[in-house]
């Protein structure tokens, strides 16, 4: 599994409530065109939003993020924030099968 974790950084919480919602107009092109196997965004204050994505390998994320980082560039730049990307593989990882995810 390969993993990407990215924290989107805005001069204002009203930009980065702005970019959810474009992230929330993605679903249907994840869906048609990439090879993410999950997606998840959380708001963790201050104009910051944390994003993680799961691949199955390296490739699907670079095959992605062909089509997909420069869309993503064009939104954050047009609202003047400050990407960080984190990508690696993953070493571990642990699912409770016991309990239900919500």
């Amino acid at each position: 599994m390969y993993m990407r974790v990215f924290i989107i950084r805005f001069p204002t919480k009203a930009k980065a409530k702005l970019i959810r919602s474009f992230i929330q107009t993605m679903e249907k092109p994840f869906q048609e065109k990439s090879n993410i196997i999950s997606f998840s965004v959380m708001d963790i204050g201050e104009g910051k939003i944390l994003n993680v994505a799961k691949y199955n390998s390296k490739q699907d994320f670079e095959d992605t993020n062909k089509w997909l980082s420069p869309i993503f560039l064009e939104a954050i730049d047009a609202l003047d924030g400050r990407v960080e990307s984190i990508p690696g593989e993953v070493l571990m990882h642990y699912e409770n099968k016991k309990l239900e995810l919500y």
